[in-house]
């Protein structure tokens, strides 16, 4: 009864370390995101120069101009009433 029981738990403890591995290896394992080779020869990555059109217009840029007003001697007639 004793050996047959050691059997059992044996057999249980390899199991829970198998799933603990493939658990770990689905976790920290190599990425399924890797690049093919073929994706570089098939020119993947120059989409925007094949979709580029020359001789379209370009967009007219708008420069747009701003003053900020200073205000000058503020500082100065706040402090003009403090005792020195």
């Amino acid at each position: 009864m004793l050996g047959q029981q050691n059997v059992e738990l044996t057999a249980k403890l390899r199991w829970f370390e198998e799933q603990f591995r493939l658990s770990q290896q689905r976790r920290f394992g190599a990425s399924s995101k890797r690049s093919d080779s073929k994706q570089f020869e098939l020119n993947f990555f120059n989409e925007a120069e094949v979709e580029a059109k020359p001789e379209a217009k370009e967009p007219t840029v708008k420069t747009i101009t701003y003053q900020r007003r200073k205000k000058r001697g503020h500082r100065e007639s706040m402090l003009e009433n403090l005792p020195v």
